[in-house]
């Protein structure tokens, strides 16, 4: 596989296609109003990926976001070529302004490890905000609801392309560690390749306390986006 990166950023969409972004955008406007930002705010997505939230949220804010993978950016900015998008890691980011939100939807933050980088990553949020400003966190699955090893199997079929994904997904210490085998089916052939995620099992109170350490006043949502995932909502101080 040249170049594994590009290619699934190309089946991101495809292998997610059961996802409800419209009816998850509309919830997260309904946390985002209860902590204060209204409709017309300036609001960057972390970890934005291929942009799939970014026109969704855009019905009601002025969106912009960020990814570290440059593949994964160029998706989004043909997604959505109104809003400015760049690449960045959330640990360390910078905005050229403050935002009033910030959100990481769809378990990003869970790419964010050791707790210490959490911590930066908090700070660096906190620092993007103006006063009042809110970050929405949507976190991986804290360790009450992960049960391993656990199988799984996605699959897509278009005229032009067929996909399937067998997962094994183990936890090692305090890492869920998914294995994919992925068959690619085209026109022109058949390709099989490998990948490996690796996202944290954070506490519900490593999270909070992380937000809380940065200076923000955060709290736990359980009704989220996804079942079982929860938010992290945090206002920032001052």
């Amino acid at each position: 596989m040249p170049d594994l990166d590009r290619t699934l950023a190309d089946l991101y969409d495809p292998i997610y296609h059961w996802k409800r972004y419209p009816d998850e955008a509309a919830r997260v406007r309904e946390v985002l109003a209860e902590a204060g930002i209204s409709d017309g705010a300036r609001v960057v997505e972390a970890g934005c990926g291929t942009g799939r939230f970014l026109p969704e949220l855009g019905r009601w804010y002025a969106m912009s976001g960020f990814d570290r993978c440059p593949h994964m950016v160029t998706r989004a900015q043909e997604r959505a070529p109104s809003s400015r998008i760049w690449q960045a890691d959330m640990v360390d980011f910078e905005l050229p302004e403050p935002a009033d939100a910030i959100v990481c939807l769809f378990s990003s933050i869970g790419y964010v490890y050791p707790l210490p980088r959490l911590g930066q990553t908090a700070r660096s949020m906190a620092a993007a905000l103006r006063p009042g400003g809110v970050a929405l966190i949507e976190p991986w699955f804290t360790p009450e609801f992960v049960q391993t090893p656990h199988l799984s199997v996605d699959t897509y079929r278009s005229a032009e392309l067929v996909l399937s994904r067998v997962g094994h997904h183990v936890t090692t210490g305090t890492l869920s560690i998914l294995d994919f085998h992925w068959t690619v089916a085209r026109p022109g052939g058949v390709e099989q390749f490998k990948e490996r995620l690796e996202l944290a099992q954070y506490t519900r109170a490593e999270l909070l306390g992380a937000f809380a350490a940065a200076g923000f006043r955060a709290r736990w949502y359980h009704d989220g986006l996804m079942p079982d995932r929860g938010l992290v909502v945090g206002t920032l101080e001052g």
